[in-house]
């Protein structure tokens, strides 16, 4: 799950895949803003078909957040 959502990053963003791990700050380090966050959540709803709930977004602080979450919403 972790790798695929990390290839979504680094299509969305244009960073260097060895430059993304887990615990990867989705703001701070990747320099990705609220914008880009909501494009980025759109990405990762459409390619695993799922829907991120705006109060689940709040939570998420790091590249890991955000794949614990997808896999907890593909159950």
């Amino acid at each position: 799950m972790f790798n695929e959502v990390k290839e979504l990053i680094v299509d969305r963003l244009g960073i260097p895949a060895d430059s993304i791990n887990e615990n990867t700050d989705l703001l701070y380090e990747l320099g990705a803003d609220s914008l880009t966050l909501v494009s980025l959540v759109g990405d990762v709803e459409e390619h695993f078909s799922i829907s991120i709930e705006d109060e689940d977004l709040a939570n998420l602080a790091t590249v890991g957040d955000l794949a614990a979450l997808v896999a907890s919403l593909k159950e």
